[in-house]
């Protein structure tokens, strides 16, 4: 039975995986937006780094809703390359379907 300090709790986790996902995604697709501009010469960097932040939030909810499916339980006894390769492919297709 949940209650009202288990929501909390539970709340709290969550919100703590989905930013720690959220600051690693941020910082890479930040880098590319920053090397982007760099190559190309140009100036509009801040209009990089905000598709880089909504990117980041949007690829970040999406893996935290993936990762509570347990999508590679049928994978346990298989090389760890298989859930790799099949969580790779799953969310790829999500995020491409949430940013159409």
């Amino acid at each position: 039975m949940l209650t009202i300090s288990g929501l909390k709790e539970r709340a709290l986790d969550e919100a703590k995986k989905f930013s720690i996902i959220f600051l690693y995604l941020w910082v890479l697709l930040s880098v590319f937006a920053l090397h982007k501009s760099i190559i190309l010469g140009e100036p509009s960097l801040s209009f990089r780094q905000g598709f880089a932040i909504v990117n980041a939030l949007v690829l970040s909810k999406i893996m935290l809703v993936c990762e509570t499916f347990n999508l590679t339980d049928n994978f346990k006894s298989k090389p760890i390359l298989y859930p790799i390769v099949f969580k790779s492919a799953v969310f790829a297709v999500l995020l491409m379907v949430a940013m159409s």
